[in-house]
């Protein structure tokens, strides 16, 4: 095990996020709670196509049954990857090719799998995180390896520079982790950031994971798209189903990467999915090969609808100082002032025991003190409206 495993930005930020869970889901109140804070959307919110629905299952609406795949390749089945790299290429102008594609069982799963890859015979080498970020899922990288944060201040909305990345690289980083959108803001990274990033850092012989799994619903009036750049050899790409198509119960990610971190059935992600679980699960088989393209547009205006509405409420509480619009996804951040609430832990508190759950953006490792808030804003109309008029009346006390 290394040592110097955790930061402190790192370890506080695990530990309010875990106290946070646990209140949330806490079996007393978990069905009574107004979720605000859960980061996915509330079940029926969203509008199924009528193709979504025959794909999610292997059995037609008679009662018989597909060709089902039963136990399938570690790595994922052939046609699914193959479907992966076609969308994948049709959305960045990339030239992917299956065997640059691993299935996994959902995207912390397959960080930390990456992880484990990366860090093996390499303890002494460290992560560098940029924070805000999801800590919970780079859990495992502490006790892989050294571990170190930079957080970037809220007078950016959250969003890194390559300078501010770069100068923090140093002999001993092994690994550098951001969200792409950020994760709690929303805000998307500018490509030609990344683009100096993933450079600089491939010179360097450093890796870049960059998680995506709040990349969806995108509010910006052109498609975010990367480049063929983004197929450098150090970067790794993190995505999933369970924002993107509201699927989190399917539990399936996956990675993009160079064929050497990918592997096969002998070496490399795929080795290891393989000795751990047998197989990604492939239940949602049909839905990857026949419909991953047809995302509803539709759904991007819903959110949006529900987004400017949270905003909107947000703005007309005196105490709320600042509301950072989102690029994409269904959460977006933002700042109050009370004498009674000093941090933002004390009022996550104070909603949670008034049946309401925003997050605490010291859950993602932001200083307490600043008092800053994650809102999911994926809720019929009347949960935002009891929600924000909850955390209105408490912060006029």
């Amino acid at each position: 095990m290394a040592s110097n495993k955790q930061d402190k930005t790192a370890k506080l930020a695990y530990k309010t996020f875990r106290y946070v869970l646990d209140r949330i889901y806490d079996p007393k109140i978990q069905n009574r709670v107004i979720r605000l804070g859960g980061g996915y959307p509330v079940p029926g919110l969203l509008p199924l196509p009528k193709s979504f629905t025959e794909n999610l299952t292997h059995y037609y609406s008679t009662g018989g049954q597909k060709e089902r795949p039963g136990y399938d390749s570690e790595g994922g089945n052939i046609l699914v990857r193959q479907a992966i790299a076609r969308y994948e290429n049709r959305k960045h102008k990339t030239n992917y090719t299956p065997e640059n594609v691993a299935l996994v069982a959902g995207a912390t799963y397959g960080t930390n799998r990456i992880l484990e890859i990366l860090f093996r015979n390499n303890s002494e080498k460290e992560v560098l995180a940029v924070a805000p970020t999801f800590y919970k899922g780079l859990y495992r990288a502490f006790s892989l390896c050294k571990f170190r944060s930079i957080v970037i201040p809220a007078n950016q909305n959250f969003v890194p520079t390559a300078n501010n990345i770069l100068s923090q690289v140093s002999k001993k980083t092994r690994v550098v982790f951001f969200c792409n959108p950020g994760n709690p803001s929303g805000k998307y990274i500018p490509q030609s950031e990344i683009k100096k990033i993933a450079e600089n850092l491939n010179r360097l012989g450093v890796f870049l994971i960059i998680d995506e799994v709040q990349d969806a619903f995108s509010f910006l009036k052109k498609d975010y798209r990367y480049g063929n750049w983004i197929r450098s050899a150090n970067v790794i790409r993190i995505r999933s189903v369970s924002k993107l198509f509201t699927l989190a119960e399917f539990r399936l990610g996956y990675v993009i990467a160079d064929k050497k971190i990918i592997g096969d059935n002998h070496r490399g992600l795929i080795e290891l999915v393989g000795y751990d679980i047998g197989n990604p699960p492939p239940v949602l088989n049909y839905f990857f090969i026949n419909t991953l393209a047809d995302y509803p547009k539709q759904w991007d205006k819903i959110m949006a609808r529900r987004k400017n509405l949270a905003m909107k409420l947000l703005k007309q509480i005196p105490a709320v100082k600042k509301v950072l619009e989102p690029d994409a996804c269904f959460n977006l951040t933002f700042k109050f002032s009370s004498w009674k609430f000093k941090t933002d832990l004390s009022l996550f508190n104070a909603l949670i025991d008034k049946k309401v759950a925003m997050m605490p953006v010291s859950g993602f490792g932001y200083d307490t003190k600043e008092c800053w808030m994650r809102l999911t804003f994926a809720s019929p109309d009347h949960m935002i409206k009891k929600g924000v008029e909850v955390l209105s009346r408490l912060l006029k006390r």
